[in-house]
């Protein structure tokens, strides 16, 4: 509270609960995970209240493995392909530091080699090779520092009986995942922010290997120290991510593993993965001073409140408070009461939030003739009437600025009069709390006021969305404030690119298809109205085949058709061709345009499955008394056979006399 006009009641919140706590500090002796959330108080007096900034309280506990099923340690494999063992799921809360996970096999330790073993940065073992020597029993355990073991489980694997040993494929096995990071203010004690890739080729039988790691296309140096190669290239280790990403405008970068192999046949071969990095960075209001907003009203007058987030990723969700009360139905950014009474008059709060954090601003609302004009500060929001004098009730900005959409490239227009009778001021904009030149407001001269004090912004773009402010202050006794208004200018454009495609594959109908899903990013302030999902696909295993074409898999016009998730967006694609291996991407589509093609999901493989067309024009012909030559044609390619590439065939013969099934053994 700003002003202690009465006493002050404390109600301490625990994820929108109160607890009863009225303390000005909350203690709690012996904490418990269950004590985990996000805190905040609220100070209340005669007049009205406010809340605090929120604080994320989080417990570190961990209470061993999770529940997993039999067939999760059980597994069955087809000789020659990858193994990937994951650890059980923890229970476990808060930021658990310093954990550290250990594999074994038949009771040996295993460690990261280019050959057969790889132990990944989050705990996975993933086996290069299912051979003879890679069954039987591996066992995990996880510990934390160099304290025993908290938890250990047992693996079974096995070769797949009924499964013949697939051709070994030069492929990436291991591909980088995506990560999020939220960047850390350094300068407040916290360590630099890090990120961790890893690419894993299959090496057997390489003779040279190459990994280069790209950002945005182009290739990292460690020789910056803002990274750092390890295994032989397979881990990427990125120190610091906010000094390697200076300069980039961007919350979320491409990562690329590309891979070169050289085989001991002399063959050559290359493999790349793609991944995101997405740097998540909390709201931050715009306000003109660390005080509370105070705005004066009469009862009657109509009311409009606007929050603007200078920054967030993701968007940020806005709320609306009146006092301890959260408001509904208040639409986005902005509050508007058409006409106000007197139980309309206190404290209102704006609060944005995504994944990254919080920021809340304070608004007092009072009524004109309670107000102290003593303690009155600028307002950060726009209201739909010109703010007075301070020393008079006319107003003097008879027209000022109002808030606009306008596409990318149009002409915009924003006014600032002066009423009569008030030669001594003069207009003057600022953006975002930055004064714009009267003579020009930019290098290329696309912003320029006019002696009206009008403002104009031709072929307007992104650089031009933000909060405009107009004030009238005096030309002489160093430029006083009389009034001011502000609006919001909205550049309507092509969506941004799409973020985070990813793509596995699922089987929960019975029948093998393509969950895609993705986040979407900036739409352009302009709602999207159609997703594009498009494929390309190449035969699993054929190193000299190039990818198909990119065609379109599904539309989506309607938001209904999406599958429900809580990062925006998935559907299904089916009828994918099987023993292929495709990849998809997904363009998003506004009223003003398409826009920019994703980058490709990560690559998913199609089960085989068998030949449902034969061999046609079969011919035997004896070549001599011990010695049979058979002729055929191989299946057609066709929409009868293209469930899976012919790796065999077998030849059956049976004797004269008998039926064509030799294994009947019965004569005709």
């Amino acid at each position: 509270m700003s002003e202690k006009t009465s006493a002050q009641h404390i109600v301490w919140y625990r994820n929108g609960q109160p607890l009863e706590r009225h303390s000005s500090q909350l203690s709690i002796p012996s904490i418990a995970s269950s004590d985990a959330g996000l805190y905040r108080c609220y100070v209340s007096n005669a007049f009205g209240g406010a809340f605090s900034p929120a604080v994320n309280v989080s417990v570190n506990y961990f209470h061993g493995f999770g529940d997993e099923p039999d067939s999760f340690f059980d597994r069955r494999v087809v000789l020659n392909s990858p193994i990937n063992l994951r650890p059980p799921s923890l229970k476990i809360g808060g930021y658990m530091s310093n954990l550290h996970w250990a594999w074994f096999k038949d009771g040996q330790k295993l460690n990261s080699d280019d050959r057969r073993y790889f132990l990944s940065y989050s705990g996975e073992l993933v086996v290069l090779r299912a051979d003879d020597l890679a069954m039987g029993i591996y066992r995990v355990e996880v510990h934390r520092n160099l304290t025993p073991v908290f938890h250990a489980r047992d693996y079974r694997v096995v070769a797949e009986p009924s499964s013949l040993p697939i051709e070994p494929s030069f492929d990436i096995i291991y591909r980088p995942r995506d990560v999020k990071v939220v960047i850390m203010n350094t300068n407040k004690g916290n360590p630099p922010t890090m990120a961790t890739f890893e690419c894993v080729p299959n090496l057997r039988n390489a003779l040279e290997t190459e990994i280069r790691w790209l950002l945005n296309s182009e290739q990292l140096s460690d020789s910056t120290g803002h990274v750092r190669f390890e295994l032989g290239g397979q881990r990427l280790r990125i120190l610091d991510v906010a000094q390697l990403l200076v300069g980039l405008a961007a919350h979320s970068v491409a990562i690329q593993c590309k891979v070169r192999i050289r085989t001991v046949d002399g063959a050559h071969w290359m493999d790349q993965a793609d991944a995101r990095l997405d740097i998540l960075e909390k709201p931050r209001l715009l306000r003109p001073s660390l005080a509370p907003v105070v705005v004066e009203k009469r009862e009657g007058d109509p009311l409009q409140l606007e929050c603007h987030a200078e920054r967030a990723w993701p968007r940020a969700n806005f709320s609306w408070y009146f006092n301890d009360q959260k408001l509904e139905n208040t639409g986005a950014e902005r509050l508007v009461i058409s006409n106000l009474s007197v139980n309309h008059f206190g404290a209102y709060q704006c609060e944005a939030t995504n994944t990254a954090g919080t920021d809340i601003v304070p608004i007092w609302v009072v009524r004109h003739e309670d107000a102290n004009h003593s303690t009155r500060k600028t307002p950060t929001f726009s209201t739909d009437r010109p703010t007075p004098s301070e020393d008079s009730q006319s107003p003097i900005i008879i027209q000022g600025p109002q808030n606009q959409s306008l596409l990318i490239g149009s002409k915009a227009q924003l006014p600032c009069q002066i009423a009569p009778g008030n030669d001594g001021l003069m207009a003057f904009w600022f953006i975002n709390n930055e004064q714009i030149p009267s003579a020009g407001g930019d290098p290329f001269h696309r912003v320029f006021v006019d002696a009206n004090g009008t403002m104009w912004i031709n072929q307007v773009g992104p650089d031009n969305t933000g909060e405009y402010r107009c004030t009238a202050r005096t030309t002489v006794g160093g430029g006083v404030e009389r009034a001011r208004q502000t609006a919001w200018l909205s550049i309507i454009e092509k969506p941004a690119m799409v973020q985070n495609v990813r793509a596995e594959l699922t089987n929960s109908t019975g029948q093998e298809r393509i969950l895609v899903h993705w986040t979407p990013g900036f739409d352009g302030n302009s709602p999207v109205v159609k997703w594009s999902v498009e494929m390309r696909t190449k035969p699993t295993g054929q190193l000299t085949v190039f990818w198909s074409d990119w065609e379109l898999a599904i539309e989506l016009f309607s938001p209904a058709k999406l599958v429900a998730s809580s990062d925006c967006c998935e559907t299904f694609v089916e009828n994918v061709r099987p023993a292929a291996t495709a990849e998809f991407r997904v363009i998003a589509h506004n009223k003003f345009g398409v826009g920019k093609p994703s980058l490709p999901s990560q690559n998913v493989k199609m089960p085989q499955r068998p030949p449902t067309a034969v061999p046609t024009k079969v011919h035997a012909s004896a070549r001599s008394s011990q010695s049979v030559m058979v002729q055929w044609q191989p299946p057609e390619h066709g929409e009868t056979n293209e469930e899976s590439d012919i790796r065999g065939l077998v030849l059956i013969g049976t004797g004269p006399g008998f039926y064509e099934n030799p294994g009947l053994g019965s004569k005709k």
